[in-house]
């Protein structure tokens, strides 16, 4: 597995020595990190598990681990760099909070959905803060 990172300091002290305590803790019964070499920006693991389901569940703890650990070590608290100025969102109708960028002036480059999941459906959920982040899915910073 590579792990890619949003930060170039993973072999900085003492960010390599919270990498590597993160790496020790992220063993489980079903999934084990056997081997790893920590780059700058990226990590090398070689891990088993029990099976495809223990190896999702167990790259997803182990990536929230060593974020956790990398961000506290740096004094930060996580990676929101807000709306996404090469996406639609200037245009998306579902922001719980004003956005400064919103381009009314200019129509949306694609057409509007039509159908009941996109329209209406995914709004039961609740609206989506500018501050909300997906994670992605075996990246970390």
């Amino acid at each position: 597995m590579t792990l890619r990172a949003r930060v170039s300091e993973l072999r900085d002290f003492p960010v390599s020595d919270a990498v590597e305590a993160a790496l020790a803790k992220g063993s489980k019964k079903f999934f084990r990190v056997c081997e790893y070499s920590v780059q700058r920006n990226h990590i090398h693991l070689i891990v088993e598990a029990d099976d495809t389901v223990a190896l999702s569940r167990g790259m997803q703890g182990l990536v929230a681990r060593i974020a956790k650990a990398v961000n506290r070590t740096m004094h930060r608290k996580g990676a929101n760099r807000g709306i996404d100025g090469c996406s639609s969102a200037n245009w998306f109708t579902g922001w719980t909070d004003h956005r400064p960028d919103h381009r009314p002036d200019i129509p949306p480059p694609l057409p509007a959905a039509t159908e009941w999941l996109l329209n209406v459906g995914w709004r039961r959920r609740g609206l989506i803060s500018t501050s909300e982040a997906p994670r992605a899915q075996y990246m970390f910073d």
